[in-house]
């Protein structure tokens, strides 16, 4: 995120789903975001993928939300490859990619 969006978040709580949203909205309009999730997509054909963070909070942190992003633009990736697009274009019950690939690591 910005400098200006994790100030104004500031690891509170109950600003998560709002940050979480700007923050959406920044990758979305990042020119780098479909690079960056090209690369983990090639990396994770070969190796684990880590998504490290400071945040004392697990579960509301920039990298709780950049997973979910990455694991959703995949998600749409994996499941055009395996089908073809009219079916991809009428499945609506798509279940979560799970991959043991992903990891957190938390850094004081």
């Amino acid at each position: 995120p910005t400098n200006e969006l994790r100030k104004w978040f500031n690891h509170e709580d109950e600003k998560f789903p709002e940050f979480k949203q700007k923050y959406i909205e920044e990758l979305n309009h990042n020119q780098f975001t479909p690079e960056f999730v090209e690369n983990v997509k090639l990396k994770l054909a070969r190796e684990d993928v880590l998504f490290l963070y400071g945040a004392k909070n697990q579960k509301h942190n920039q990298a709780v939300v950049l997973k979910e992003y990455v694991e959703k633009k995949l998600k749409i990736w994996f499941k055009i490859r395996e089908m073809d697009l009219k079916e991809f274009c009428t499945a609506k019950k798509a279940s979560s990619y799970n991959n043991s690939r992903w990891d957190f690591f938390f850094i004081e």
